[in-house]
């Protein structure tokens, strides 16, 4: 059962500790976790292009987590669904409990690439990107959560 619908199936309503570029990282997270941790915790979000380049080394550590931040999402961008596919089925490896596409950071540089907030204004984008992130998760051989 994926921790969504063990989510659900509680009485009392559940906290999330959402993601936040240059926020939640793996430091953050892990002071949260001992402090109060929440029902749910998202990595702040990578760049899914930046992880299928050469580079993809220094993105990792944002990754990073411990089993303690269980449930853990990875969120991603990118407005290219190749890059979304493989990116996707490589975190997948990590060993999160679910994915997570940004469709909502405003951030100007962000924009210009066509992911964050753009995608709200491309549907047939973010459905190519949708679909290749689930391509991503079967190509993983793994059965978790698409947000």
């Amino acid at each position: 059962m994926s921790f969504w619908k063990q989510l659900r199936t509680r009485s009392q309503p559940f906290f999330c500790l959402a993601p936040m570029a240059d926020v939640t990282d793996p430091a953050f997270r892990v002071l949260i976790t001992r402090y109060g941790k929440p029902d749910v915790m998202w990595t702040e979000f990578v760049s899914a292009n930046g992880l299928m380049s050469a580079g993809k080394d220094a993105l990792v550590r944002d990754l990073a987590y411990t089993e303690g931040e269980r449930p853990i999402v990875a969120q991603l961008f990118s407005a290219d669904p190749e890059k979304m596919e493989g990116a996707v089925k490589f975190v997948c490896t990590l060993g999160f409990d679910g994915i997570d596409i940004n469709m909502g950071c405003p951030d100007r540089t962000i924009e210009k690439q066509g992911a964050g907030a753009a995608m709200i204004k491309d549907p047939e984008r973010a459905i190519e990107v949708i679909r290749a992130a689930k391509r991503g998760i079967i190509a993983s051989g793994k059965s978790i959560p698409l947000s």
